[in-house]
């Protein structure tokens, strides 16, 4: 079996699921090389206490030199020691060991790749440069989305070192929750609203200025003038959780809108989800979407694709979700109230839309499978 090494800065905790799937791997061997210690307020994997895990972690010391740039004290070293054929790396252009050690790995015969976001669009010159000569170094990348594959093929790289992994969360969990979820706690939290027979909207996150929740209470206020009223769950907390609340209480939309406050257990933010018809992001989407969308319910986000996070991917418009024009209220009040027209129609149907592209795609097991056989098909051209 051929081994493999993913160097990350750290390991956050949301990220253990993917890691302990590649674990299990039959086809690679893998090890976790990264920093233990944490420089933020991240929570990290505890590999002593993962079984999948534990005896795969080599420790490193990251040393920070200002705006971004990274040493990674023991990496060289580490891969001095231990033959891996091919070393996966954060496809960061500012880690300065990264370049060092894939000019170290290459020379020794083996292979090198990247996995990150890729480009976004939005680069300068010098930075799209950089990123497109830290690729040439390498033998491939793994992406989170097709639009970052697009803008390397439209930069001359070839599709042979372009490979779309997706992003996931815990599948497992959520896929346990979804299964096991009681309908009559649907009619229980909705009856924390004044009319608990409107369709519900929810947002989940830190409230602040990124996620742009205003537009959402002020989306909220347009259909209510409409007569089409529309409850809403807000979770998180967050510096401008007082002003979003000002802005409810000035439209007069306390009856519709409850504020859950920060949860963090799975179980519970599973029950506002899933009681929910609707979720929406105006801010850039990430990981919020695929959440909302592995317990089966639509997405609404923005349509600037260049400061959207990759898994907005994830969402088809008139299928499982829609974008509104950025900053446009009335256009993400109309998108609202389709997708909530839409899920009434044929909630069932609405529910295997949403579901499908994360069982197909964004899960822990087809990023395994997809590295896998990339790793494979490179490991027999030596």
């Amino acid at each position: 079996m051929k081994k493999a090494a993913i160097v990350y800065h750290y390991f956050a905790h949301y990220r253990a699921p993917v890691f302990r799937v590649l674990a299990e791997s039959r086809e690679t061997d893998y090890y976790f090389l990264g920093d233990p210690q944490p420089s933020n307020d991240i929570r990290r994997i505890d590999f002593k206490n993962e079984e999948k895990l534990s005896g795969r972690f080599i420790p490193l010391k990251n040393t920070w030199l200002g705006k971004g740039f990274l040493w990674q004290s023991g990496l060289l070293s580490a891969l001095r020691r231990n033959h891996f054929d091919n070393v996966i790396f954060l496809g960061d252009i500012k880690f300065i060991t990264t370049w060092i050690a894939i000019l170290f790995i290459r020379i020794r015969g083996k292979r090198a790749y990247l996995w990150g976001h890729g480009l976004y669009g939005k680069e300068s010159w010098v930075n799209l440069k950089v990123k497109l000569f830290l690729l040439k170094l390498s033998n491939g990348i793994f992406l989170y989305n097709n639009r970052a594959k697009q803008l390397y093929l439209k930069n001359g790289v070839s599709a042979d070192k372009l490979t779309v992994i997706y992003n996931s969360l815990n599948f497992e969990e959520t896929d346990y929750y979804r299964k096991s979820y009681n309908p009559g706690n649907r009619k229980s939290l909705r009856s924390l609203f004044t009319d608990p027979g409107l369709p519900v909207a929810f947002c989940i996150g830190r409230i602040n200025k990124v996620k742009r929740m205003d537009l959402f209470i002020e989306a909220l206020a347009i259909l209510k003038s409409r007569n089409f009223n529309t409850n809403c769950f807000i979770i998180g907390e967050g510096p401008e959780k007082p002003d979003l609340e000002a802005l409810v209480h000035t439209l007069n939309l306390q009856s519709n809108v409850y504020f859950a406050g920060a949860l963090y257990n799975e179980k519970e933010i599973s029950q506002y989800i899933m009681a929910s018809d609707l979720c929406v992001c105006p801010g850039p989407i990430g990981l919020t979407g695929i959440h909302a969308l592995s317990y089966g319910v639509p997405v609404i986000s923005n349509n600037n694709f260049n400061l959207q996070m990759p898994e907005h991917e994830a969402v088809t418009p008139g299928l499982n979700g829609d974008f509104f024009e950025e900053n446009n209220i009335e256009d993400l009040a109309d998108k609202m109230e389709q997708c909530i027209r839409m899920r009434m129609e044929d909630r069932k149907k609405s529910v295997e839309n949403c579901y499908s592209v994360i069982r197909d795609y964004y899960n822990p097991r087809y990023q395994q499978k997809t590295m896998d056989a990339v790793l494979a098909r490179d490991n027999q051209k030596s």
